[in-house]
């Protein structure tokens, strides 16, 4: 966190992450450790939008995260096959919808303290 004058600010956006079901959901078992990976790049990527992947170019795309092309278009193949994202449309940019975004997304401190959650 920085400080800028008298008033904190926290930049840096951040999803939730249970590793249990990580270790031994679906995921796991649907993708392969490559896969996975680029998986996890697109919820970094989704946290942008609030749950919806913009991709205006797969090359491009797959140069920056440097994964090879094939890789990057079989985990999207995979993702809309076992239900991860939905295909949307949006201008002229591919767009997909992660299908279970309110699951990576935090309560606020508050509503997870009442809850007992830490």
């Amino acid at each position: 966190m920085e400080e800028q004058g008298d008033r904190r600010l926290n930049t840096k956006p951040w999803i939730k992450f249970y590793t249990e079901p990580w270790l031994t959901g679906t995921t796991r078992q649907d993708f392969n450790y490559r896969q996975r990976s680029v998986f996890m790049d697109f919820i970094c990527l989704a946290k942008r939008k609030n749950g919806i992947i913009e991709i205006e170019n797969r090359k491009t795309l797959a140069m920056m995260w440097v994964v090879p092309l094939k890789l990057l278009n079989e985990t999207i193949e995979k993702c809309v096959k076992t239900g991860k994202f939905s295909k949307i449309s949006t201008s002229a940019k591919e767009a997909f919808l992660v299908n279970s975004w309110a699951e990576y997304q935090a309560r606020t401190e508050k509503s997870a303290s009442r809850d007992g959650e830490n």
